[in-house]
């Protein structure tokens, strides 16, 4: 995820008192002696903007994991903001706030800081803090998988920097519309916006947009197999990010080079790239990476057949992904957006028509407002709902579809053998064409590639059976998860046998043991206890290697 680096910019410019940069920003560490001088300055200075700049310093002086203290001297920097009418420091308040909101995973928050203090820089005129306000929006959003606001709002943020040409900022959109391409699976048009962006961070020597954007490339490379570029672009990223005392770009290229050493077979080296990146989220208390390199340490321990660890880290991604992403946050934020679009139009209005007619319009505009809020809230249930059913219909059918074309191949394949074997038995003597067609056939009743496709559908609708399975009994063997993944369909000891290309006694053989290794009763059968096992879901995280079954 490239979001929170990107969200929280090198913007807060205060006074010549109080400059505060990137990183320093939003990953400064608990330094007692700064905390204590900034507390003596505190109770020396007047309330005055000054003291608001002193206020804000300490907020980023306190660990990342102290929201409570953080969240203390943000609100009275922001209550002495709005009493002495300073409205640029209410406006960076509300950002920071914003991002203490965001780094604890509370996304309705967050957007809500963000939109007042958008709200206060367009009155104000503060440019590139509108800029940074829009691109902060956008991946907010980003970080919910809403892609169409999320296009929107870096749109918005590239054309309000580049009408002043600020090519930090510029570069920055371009490197976040590239991401939501990526996303869309526009490789050619994501790399064209990384690229552009490269070239205007190298221009300015913008070493953390550098990193970014490198890390970028190189996940575009990684698509492509190309393994050996997309390493050095990674590497090169990772040295950038170092220079810059940059964690997160830190984190995004450990996992990067752990995706990369594992698309080559190297789970060891996967592994290690990938609790790099964990130690580092966990230091810094990042939830959103924190995902990520759950994920990716998940993938080497699977790779490794280390299933009781992958079972444990994939346990930890499920849990805080789905903590991070819910209908309940999405439906908060579109209240907000609407909220503020509301507001901005009301503004509008407000300077071209007379008192009355904007009294008339609110009236209106509450009651529609009321009704679009039930809507929308009904339609996202909704739409959820239904998209789901019909993901879960589909992978239904398709692995339906797919199981009966192979019973149907492994039938045909199976009549053809028995005929080959009545002529070979009416046939004096022995034809080495025969032969050949005979092995053939035996060899292809059920290909690899017919697995890994079976495999593949079945695991859509059924993601942890395996997993489960493995689990459960890690002496399990191949065969075993195969038979016991037919059962699971439903098929018949005939239709088993012909897709196994084996007899009917083989498999009621097999299904015996089965029974005998999961230690079921003689009152109790292997299909009920396989049917129960696991429930047909939709996979919401990205598709993962799995060992072949």
């Amino acid at each position: 995820m490239r979001i929170l680096i990107r969200l929280f910019g090198k913007y807060l410019l205060l006074s010549s008192f109080f400059v505060i940069t990137l990183f320093n920003f939003a990953f400064a560490q608990n330094d007692n002696a700064r905390i204590d001088s900034l507390q003596a300055v505190l109770r020396t200075i007047p309330e005055d903007t000054n003291k608001v700049n002193t206020l804000i310093e300490l907020c980023r002086a306190q660990p990342s994991s102290d929201l409570k203290l953080i969240l203390q001297f943000a609100n009275e920097a922001l209550a002495l903001s709005q009493k002495i009418n300073f409205p640029a420091g209410e406006a960076h308040t509300y950002f920071y706030l914003g991002y203490s909101y965001y780094a604890i995973g509370d996304m309705p928050k967050a957007l809500e800081s963000i939109l007042k203090a958008l709200s206060i820089y367009e009155k104000i005129g503060n440019t590139n803090e509108i800029g940074y306000s829009y691109n902060a929006i956008g991946l907010i959003y980003k970080s919910q998988d809403e892609t169409k606001d999320a296009l929107t709002f870096f749109e918005r943020a590239r054309s309000t920097w580049s009408k002043h040409g600020f090519k930090e900022g510029i570069a920055l959109a371009l490197s976040n519309l590239g991401s939501i391409y990526e996303i869309e699976q526009k490789d050619s048009l994501a790399l064209d916006h990384y690229e552009r962006s490269l070239k205007l961070s190298k221009e300015i020597d913008n070493k953390p947009g550098i990193s970014n954007t490198l890390n970028a490339i190189g996940s575009i490379y990684l698509k492509k197999k190309e393994f050996t570029k997309s390493f050095e672009y990674q590497k090169e990223a990772l040295r950038y990010a170092i220079e810059s005392d940059n964690p997160i770009a830190q984190i995004w290229a450990y996992n990067a080079m752990s995706q990369i050493h594992l698309a080559q077979n190297q789970p060891g080296e996967g592994l290690r790239m990938a609790q790099s990146a964990l130690k580092i989220a966990q230091r810094i208390t990042s939830k959103v990476d924190l995902v990520d390199s759950y994920n990716q340490v998940y993938k080497s321990y699977e790779k490794l057949k280390d299933y009781p660890k992958a079972f444990e880290f994939i346990s930890l991604y499920m849990s805080l992904n789905d903590s991070l992403k819910n209908s309940e946050d999405l439906s908060s934020m579109e209240k907000l957006k609407s909220r503020y679009e509301l507001d901005k139009k009301e503004s509008e209005i407000a300077l071209l028509t007379q008192r009355h007619q904007v009294e008339i319009f609110r009236r209106n505009v509450v009651v529609i407002t009321l009704i679009a809020l039930l809507t929308i809230g009904f339609l996202l249930y909704n739409r959820y709902r239904l998209i789901t059913q019909r993901k879960l219909d589909l992978k239904i059918q398709q692995l339906t579809l797919y199981t009966q074309s192979l019973v149907e191949k492994s039938e045909a394949l199976s009549r053809v053998n028995l005929e080959l074997e009545q002529f070979k038995s009416n046939s004096s003597n022995e034809d080495v064409h025969i032969a050949k067609i005979d092995r053939i056939l035996q060899s292809n009743i059920l290909t690899n590639e017919d697995w890994d496709n079976f495999k593949k559908a079945f695991e859509d609708i059924y993601p942890a059976f395996f997993s489960k399975l493995r689990y459960k009994y890690p002496d399990i063997t191949a065969a075993e998860l195969r038979l016991s993944a037919l059962i699971k369909l439903n098929l018949s000891t005939k239709e088993i046998a012909s897709m196994l290309g084996v007899l009917p006694e083989s498999v009621k053989t097999s299904r015996y043991r089965l029974k005998k290794k999961f230690g079921l009763a003689e009152d109790e059968s292997a299909e009920d206890f396989i049917k129960n096992l696991e429930l047909p879901s939709i996979v919401v995280t990205s598709s993962l290697d799995k060992s072949k079954v």
